[in-house]
């Protein structure tokens, strides 16, 4: 069986590495408003209220990402941001010798 893609992994690294980067993002939000609720007061809440959901957001868009890619790969389909990555694999296809079931 071929598939239609690098099982190398890459998308799944990639995933992780944006799942890492907004739980870092998170605790980093949670902590900083932590240390600076007594001095600042008001002003940590409104930080909080605002950043928090901005690291919610790449948490949420990091496994949303995975899975629409993960399907397009799968279905040797155009990836949603990088239309040329598939061009190559359509390109192999159409200059192959045997795509009329003879060589040339």
């Amino acid at each position: 069986m071929v598939t239609p893609f690098d099982p190398g992994l890459q998308n799944e690294r990639t995933a992780l590495a944006w799942t890492r980067t907004g739980l870092a993002l998170l605790v980093a939000v949670l902590l900083a408003s932590r240390i600076t609720v007594g001095e600042l007061g008001v002003v940590t809440v409104i930080f909080t209220i605002f950043t928090l959901p901005l690291a919610v957001n790449v948490l949420v868009s990091a496994g949303r990402r995975y899975r629409i890619s993960r399907r397009a790969l799968e279905s040797a389909t155009l990836l949603p941001d990088a239309r040329s990555s598939n061009v190559g694999l359509r390109r192999a296809r159409h200059d192959s010798p045997h795509r009329n079931g003879h060589a040339d």
